[in-house]
């Protein structure tokens, strides 16, 4: 005898079942920002640094919601975003904990 937990699906019920609360909306993928090219947009999504890197970045205008531009990424080395109409020189490190969505150019 099986037993079956409520709510869960079984294979090849094509999305019936999908629990309590129903589907989960999906959120679009957040990437670091080291991984945009020159020329890109996008829109900062979270800070994974601590209250430190979060406290300076917001020195600078760099906040979750706030757009930037990548203006120089080449891959090694520090990189260049404009934001608020200001230009920062981020370091790879402080970039690589900067979670972006693309925005539309």
């Amino acid at each position: 005898m099986s037993h079956r937990v409520r709510g869960t699906s079984e294979p090849g019920s094509r999305g019936r079942g999908r629990g309590l609360f129903g589907a989960l909306p999906t959120m679009p993928a957040a990437g670091s920002l080291v991984q945009l090219p020159a020329g890109s947009r996008a829109v900062v999504q979270r800070l994974c640094g601590g209250r430190e890197l979060a406290s300076r970045l917001a020195g600078m205008g760099l906040t979750v919601g706030s757009r930037l531009e990548v203006l120089q990424n080449r891959r090694r080395g520090p990189m260049l975003v404009r934001v608020r109409e200001t230009r920062i020189a981020l370091g790879r490190g402080e970039a690589a904990k900067i979670l972006v969505e693309e925005a539309p150019s």
